[in-house]
Protein backbone atom coordinates (compact mmCIF):
# COMPACT_ATOMS: atom_id res chain seq x y z
CA UNK A 1 0.00 0.00 0.00
CA UNK A 2 1.02 3.60 -0.56
CA UNK A 3 0.05 6.27 1.95
CA UNK A 4 0.86 9.86 2.84
CA UNK A 5 3.65 10.17 5.41
CA UNK A 6 2.73 11.55 8.82
CA UNK A 7 4.77 13.32 11.50
CA UNK A 8 6.30 10.00 12.58
CA UNK A 9 6.94 8.29 9.27
CA UNK A 10 8.42 11.44 7.71
CA UNK A 11 11.65 10.53 9.50
CA UNK A 12 11.95 7.55 7.15
CA UNK A 13 12.85 9.99 4.36
CA UNK A 14 15.78 11.36 6.34
CA UNK A 15 16.91 7.91 7.46
CA UNK A 16 16.84 6.55 3.92
CA UNK A 17 18.63 9.56 2.46
CA UNK A 18 21.28 9.25 5.13
CA UNK A 19 21.67 5.52 4.49
CA UNK A 20 22.20 6.28 0.80
CA UNK A 21 24.93 8.79 1.78
CA UNK A 22 23.00 11.72 0.32
CA UNK A 23 24.15 13.87 3.23
CA UNK A 24 20.71 15.37 4.03
CA UNK A 25 20.27 18.45 6.14
CA UNK A 26 19.29 17.54 9.69
CA UNK A 27 15.82 19.10 9.45
CA UNK A 28 15.28 18.91 5.70
CA UNK A 29 12.44 16.39 5.66
CA UNK A 30 10.38 18.16 8.31
CA UNK A 31 10.75 21.59 6.69
CA UNK A 32 10.28 20.35 3.13
CA UNK A 33 7.13 18.45 4.06
CA UNK A 34 5.55 21.77 5.08
CA UNK A 35 5.59 22.84 1.42
CA UNK A 36 3.15 20.10 0.48
CA UNK A 37 1.99 17.92 3.37
CA UNK A 38 0.15 15.60 0.99
CA UNK A 39 3.13 15.05 -1.31
CA UNK A 40 5.33 12.75 0.78
CA UNK A 41 4.51 9.08 0.24
CA UNK A 42 5.65 5.84 1.83
CA UNK A 43 5.21 2.35 0.43
CA UNK A 44 4.34 -0.44 2.87
CA UNK A 45 4.45 -4.20 2.59
CA UNK A 46 2.90 -6.16 5.48
CA UNK A 47 2.97 -2.94 7.53
CA UNK A 48 6.71 -2.50 6.94
CA UNK A 49 7.91 0.62 5.12
CA UNK A 50 9.85 -0.49 2.04
CA UNK A 51 10.25 2.78 0.13
CA UNK A 52 9.46 6.46 -0.13
CA UNK A 53 9.11 9.28 -2.61
CA UNK A 54 8.21 12.96 -2.49
CA UNK A 55 6.08 14.75 -5.06
CA UNK A 56 5.88 18.42 -4.13
CA UNK A 57 3.13 20.39 -5.83
CA UNK A 58 4.49 23.94 -5.72
CA UNK A 59 1.52 25.38 -7.60
CA UNK A 60 -0.89 24.43 -10.38
CA UNK A 61 1.85 24.30 -13.01
CA UNK A 62 5.07 22.99 -11.40
CA UNK A 63 5.97 20.01 -9.24
CA UNK A 64 9.13 18.21 -8.23
CA UNK A 65 9.95 14.58 -7.43
CA UNK A 66 12.63 13.55 -4.96
CA UNK A 67 13.52 11.21 -2.11
CA UNK A 68 12.90 8.29 -4.47
CA UNK A 69 14.37 5.44 -2.44
CA UNK A 70 13.49 1.77 -1.99
CA UNK A 71 15.10 -0.26 0.79
CA UNK A 72 17.89 -2.42 -0.72
CA UNK A 73 16.29 -5.77 0.10
CA UNK A 74 13.10 -4.80 -1.76
CA UNK A 75 14.63 -3.47 -4.95
CA UNK A 76 13.97 -5.10 -8.29
CA UNK A 77 10.47 -6.20 -7.27
CA UNK A 78 8.46 -3.36 -8.80
CA UNK A 79 7.74 -1.49 -5.56
CA UNK A 80 9.79 1.52 -6.64
CA UNK A 81 7.97 1.78 -9.96
CA UNK A 82 4.62 1.79 -8.17
CA UNK A 83 5.81 4.61 -5.93
CA UNK A 84 7.10 6.57 -8.91
CA UNK A 85 3.86 6.14 -10.84
CA UNK A 86 1.91 7.23 -7.76
CA UNK A 87 4.02 10.39 -7.48
CA UNK A 88 3.50 11.24 -11.16
CA UNK A 89 -0.22 10.63 -10.81
CA UNK A 90 -0.31 13.05 -7.88
CA UNK A 91 1.43 15.67 -10.07
CA UNK A 92 -0.64 14.90 -13.16
CA UNK A 93 -0.85 17.81 -15.59
CA UNK A 94 2.08 19.70 -14.10
CA UNK A 95 5.54 20.27 -15.49
CA UNK A 96 7.47 17.87 -13.24
CA UNK A 97 11.17 18.17 -12.46
CA UNK A 98 13.68 15.84 -10.87
CA UNK A 99 17.42 15.35 -10.55
CA UNK A 100 18.70 12.01 -11.82
CA UNK A 101 21.88 10.04 -11.38
CA UNK A 102 23.37 9.27 -14.77
CA UNK A 103 22.56 5.56 -14.80
CA UNK A 104 18.84 6.27 -14.27
CA UNK A 105 18.46 8.80 -17.08
CA UNK A 106 17.25 6.21 -19.66
CA UNK A 107 14.53 5.02 -17.28
CA UNK A 108 13.26 8.54 -16.71
CA UNK A 109 13.26 9.22 -20.45
CA UNK A 110 10.97 6.20 -20.86
CA UNK A 111 8.64 7.84 -18.33
CA UNK A 112 8.43 11.03 -20.38
CA UNK A 113 11.26 13.13 -18.95
CA UNK A 114 13.97 14.92 -20.93
CA UNK A 115 17.36 16.30 -19.86
CA UNK A 116 17.53 20.07 -19.46
CA UNK A 117 21.06 20.47 -18.07
CA UNK A 118 23.36 19.07 -15.40
CA UNK A 119 24.02 19.97 -11.79
CA UNK A 120 27.57 19.65 -10.57
CA UNK A 121 28.34 18.81 -6.95
CA UNK A 122 31.41 20.31 -5.29
CA UNK A 123 32.91 19.71 -1.88
CA UNK A 124 34.83 22.23 0.19
CA UNK A 125 35.81 23.15 3.70
CA UNK A 126 35.10 25.97 6.07
CA UNK A 127 37.70 28.70 6.32
CA UNK A 128 39.08 30.95 9.01
CA UNK A 129 37.41 34.36 9.41
CA UNK A 130 38.41 36.70 6.64
CA UNK A 131 38.89 40.41 6.54
CA UNK A 132 35.42 41.25 5.33
CA UNK A 133 35.45 44.93 6.20
CA UNK A 134 35.03 45.96 2.57
CA UNK A 135 31.81 43.97 2.12
CA UNK A 136 30.50 43.57 5.66
CA UNK A 137 28.44 46.74 5.33
CA UNK A 138 26.43 44.97 2.62
CA UNK A 139 25.83 41.68 4.49
CA UNK A 140 22.86 41.46 6.83
CA UNK A 141 20.94 38.56 8.40
CA UNK A 142 18.25 37.32 6.04
CA UNK A 143 15.60 37.89 8.71
CA UNK A 144 16.28 41.65 8.49
CA UNK A 145 15.36 41.77 4.81
CA UNK A 146 12.00 43.08 3.73
CA UNK A 147 10.05 39.88 3.10
CA UNK A 148 8.25 41.23 0.04
CA UNK A 149 11.54 42.32 -1.53
CA UNK A 150 12.99 38.90 -0.74
CA UNK A 151 10.06 37.10 -2.37
CA UNK A 152 10.38 39.27 -5.46
CA UNK A 153 14.12 38.64 -5.66
CA UNK A 154 13.70 34.90 -5.18
CA UNK A 155 11.10 34.72 -7.95
CA UNK A 156 13.88 35.35 -10.49
CA UNK A 157 15.56 32.09 -9.54
CA UNK A 158 12.73 29.62 -8.93
CA UNK A 159 9.66 28.94 -11.08
CA UNK A 160 7.15 29.08 -8.20
CA UNK A 161 6.75 31.01 -4.98
CA UNK A 162 8.34 29.26 -2.01
CA UNK A 163 7.18 31.37 0.89
CA UNK A 164 7.43 28.54 3.43
CA UNK A 165 11.09 27.99 2.63
CA UNK A 166 11.90 31.69 2.72
CA UNK A 167 10.28 32.00 6.13
CA UNK A 168 12.21 28.97 7.37
CA UNK A 169 15.53 30.31 6.09
CA UNK A 170 14.84 33.65 7.75
CA UNK A 171 13.61 32.46 11.11
CA UNK A 172 14.58 28.84 11.77
CA UNK A 173 17.70 28.45 13.88
CA UNK A 174 18.68 25.40 11.82
CA UNK A 175 19.90 27.75 9.10
CA UNK A 176 22.61 30.37 8.81
CA UNK A 177 21.35 32.84 6.23
CA UNK A 178 22.54 36.21 4.99
CA UNK A 179 21.66 38.70 2.30
CA UNK A 180 23.75 41.12 0.30
CA UNK A 181 21.92 44.47 0.28
CA UNK A 182 23.13 47.59 -1.50
CA UNK A 183 21.16 50.86 -1.41
CA UNK A 184 18.21 49.01 0.14
CA UNK A 185 18.14 46.59 -2.79
CA UNK A 186 18.72 42.85 -2.37
CA UNK A 187 21.51 41.73 -4.69
CA UNK A 188 21.91 38.20 -3.36
CA UNK A 189 21.32 35.82 -0.49
CA UNK A 190 22.68 32.53 0.75
CA UNK A 191 21.87 29.75 3.21
CA UNK A 192 23.85 26.99 4.88
CA UNK A 193 22.56 24.21 7.13
CA UNK A 194 24.01 21.39 9.20
CA UNK A 195 23.98 17.93 7.66
CA UNK A 196 24.93 14.53 9.03
CA UNK A 197 28.66 14.80 8.48
CA UNK A 198 29.11 18.45 7.63
CA UNK A 199 27.06 21.19 5.99
CA UNK A 200 24.91 21.78 2.91
CA UNK A 201 25.13 25.12 1.11
CA UNK A 202 22.03 26.28 -0.70
CA UNK A 203 20.46 28.19 -2.04
CA UNK A 204 22.76 30.97 -3.13
CA UNK A 205 21.15 33.36 -5.60
CA UNK A 206 22.99 36.49 -6.69
CA UNK A 207 23.14 39.03 -9.49
CA UNK A 208 26.81 38.33 -10.21
CA UNK A 209 29.66 36.01 -9.25
CA UNK A 210 31.45 38.57 -7.06
CA UNK A 211 28.43 38.90 -4.78
CA UNK A 212 27.93 35.13 -4.81
CA UNK A 213 31.58 34.67 -3.82
CA UNK A 214 31.24 37.13 -0.95
CA UNK A 215 28.16 35.30 0.32
CA UNK A 216 29.74 31.85 0.03
CA UNK A 217 32.97 32.95 1.70
CA UNK A 218 31.01 34.42 4.59
CA UNK A 219 29.02 31.20 4.98
CA UNK A 220 32.26 29.22 4.95
CA UNK A 221 33.60 31.27 7.85
CA UNK A 222 30.42 30.61 9.82
CA UNK A 223 30.84 26.82 10.03
CA UNK A 224 34.30 26.54 11.49
CA UNK A 225 37.71 25.99 10.00
CA UNK A 226 38.00 22.72 8.04
CA UNK A 227 34.33 21.71 8.38
CA UNK A 228 33.16 19.90 5.23
CA UNK A 229 30.36 21.22 3.04
CA UNK A 230 28.81 20.33 -0.29
CA UNK A 231 27.23 22.61 -2.87
CA UNK A 232 25.34 21.89 -6.11
CA UNK A 233 25.39 24.31 -9.04
CA UNK A 234 23.83 24.24 -12.54
CA UNK A 235 26.43 23.75 -15.26
CA UNK A 236 24.72 26.40 -17.39
CA UNK A 237 25.92 29.04 -14.91
CA UNK A 238 29.37 29.41 -16.49
CA UNK A 239 30.53 32.17 -14.14
CA UNK A 240 29.40 30.13 -11.18
CA UNK A 241 31.27 27.05 -12.33
CA UNK A 242 34.39 29.13 -12.83
CA UNK A 243 34.00 30.55 -9.33
CA UNK A 244 33.77 27.16 -7.64
CA UNK A 245 36.13 25.22 -9.88
CA UNK A 246 38.90 27.72 -10.59
CA UNK A 247 38.73 30.70 -8.23
CA UNK A 248 37.83 28.85 -5.03
CA UNK A 249 39.26 25.51 -6.24
CA UNK A 250 36.59 23.35 -4.67
CA UNK A 251 36.65 19.63 -5.36
CA UNK A 252 34.26 18.40 -8.03
CA UNK A 253 32.57 15.19 -6.90
CA UNK A 254 29.80 14.14 -9.28
CA UNK A 255 26.96 15.37 -11.46
CA UNK A 256 23.21 14.89 -11.81
CA UNK A 257 20.83 15.52 -14.70
CA UNK A 258 17.99 17.99 -14.23
CA UNK A 259 15.03 16.59 -16.11
CA UNK A 260 11.49 17.81 -16.83
CA UNK A 261 8.34 16.37 -18.36
CA UNK A 262 7.11 19.40 -20.31
CA UNK A 263 9.25 22.51 -20.66
CA UNK A 264 12.62 23.76 -19.56
CA UNK A 265 12.17 26.07 -16.60
CA UNK A 266 12.80 29.66 -17.66
CA UNK A 267 14.47 31.34 -14.71
CA UNK A 268 17.74 33.23 -14.39
CA UNK A 269 19.99 30.19 -14.11
CA UNK A 270 23.02 32.49 -14.37
CA UNK A 271 22.11 33.78 -10.92
CA UNK A 272 21.76 30.34 -9.31
CA UNK A 273 25.08 29.67 -7.58
CA UNK A 274 23.77 26.92 -5.29
CA UNK A 275 20.64 24.82 -5.51
CA UNK A 276 18.46 24.44 -2.46
CA UNK A 277 18.43 20.65 -2.70
CA UNK A 278 18.36 17.92 -5.33
CA UNK A 279 15.34 16.50 -3.49
CA UNK A 280 13.05 19.51 -3.89
CA UNK A 281 14.58 21.51 -6.73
Amino acid sequence: TIEVANDKTIDYFFDNANRECWEPGLNDNHIYSLIDKNGFFIGKLDNEIVGCISAIKYDESFGFVGYYIVSPSYRGKGYGLRLFQHALSYLDGLNVGLDAVNEQIPNYIKSGFFVSHNHIRFQGKGIRPLSLSSISIYLIPLRECNIQQLKAFDSRYFPSSRDILLESWRNNESFISIAYVDSNEIKGYGVIRKSVNGYRVGPINAVNSLIASNILQYLRTSIGHQSDFIIDIPDINVDGLNLLRNELQLQEICSFARMYTKDKVTIDWNGVYALTSLEIG
